[in-house]
């Protein structure tokens, strides 16, 4: 399966700093050169990553988060 670009118009210089652990850089580095070729970044890569987290356990995620806030997640 092809990675593909970011589906936002979001981008890396709009976007905000993330500190990841350095062997997870480097692995997501790999990753991003071997299937993504030049067309996906670093961003777009764990943008996806984090958007596919979001749609998987939406559920859970207001679940738990309603449970110690009366303001809406999503």
């Amino acid at each position: 399966m092809k990675a593909k670009a970011s589906k936002g118009k979001e981008t890396a210089r709009t976007g905000k700093s993330v500190y990841v652990r350095g062997e997870f850089h480097e692995r997501i580095r790999k990753i991003v050169q071997t299937i993504g070729g030049n067309e996906v970044s670093i961003f777009s890569y764990i943008d996806n990553i984090i958007a596919h987290h979001f749609e998987t356990y939406r559920d859970d995620i207001v679940k738990s988060y309603s449970q110690n806030s009366d303001k809406s997640i999503f």
